[in-house]
């Protein structure tokens, strides 16, 4: 009896100490819930800019545009600056899986590639509402408003 107890004590141990080590760490939940919430102000600011781009956006619209974009294309590179930090610690932690690593990397990156665009975007339409440059043709509005509304419900999908 007290054998069967001591087994059971000690498979419970060891049951809780592999559960403690297979679990994600606190900073890779945290990072892949950032990036998901970075994927929706991306996919927000996308939507907003193709909803605004029909209506023809005034010079000050368009700069704020930009200004939200470089703030987005800055958090991505924070994301970076993190994933840095994590892959460094996962050298010396048992408990940050490298799959996990390389699977927050590929989903930095992609990121990382997004925020350019938007930015790109948003610093397009902020200098085609300037002075000095053409105004987008009224036939290439629509178009690219519609490819923007795709783009931003393609940023938002969960996979």
């Amino acid at each position: 009896m007290a054998a069967e107890f001591t087994g059971q004590v000690v498979g419970a141990v060891f049951a809780l100490a592999a559960s403690a080590l297979a679990t994600p760490t606190k900073d890779t939940r945290i990072m892949r819930r950032d990036i998901a919430a970075l994927h929706d102000q991306l996919s927000d600011l996308l939507a907003r800019m193709a909803k605004g781009l029909r209506e023809r956006p005034s010079t000050e619209v368009a700069r704020a545009w930009r200004e939200e974009a470089v703030d987005l294309r800055n958090a991505s590179i924070g994301l970076g600056a993190r994933l840095e930090d994590l892959k460094s610690h996962a050298k010396w932690s048992p408990r940050i899986d490298a799959e996990d690593v390389e699977t927050l990397a590929r989903e930095v990156g992609a990121t990382s590639v997004m925020s350019a665009r938007v930015l790109s975007i948003a610093s397009d339409l902020a200098a085609a509402g300037s002075a000095s440059s053409t105004p987008l043709p009224p036939e290439a509005v629509t178009p690219l408003a519609d490819l923007m509304a795709m783009a931003a419900d393609n940023i938002s999908a969960e996979d």
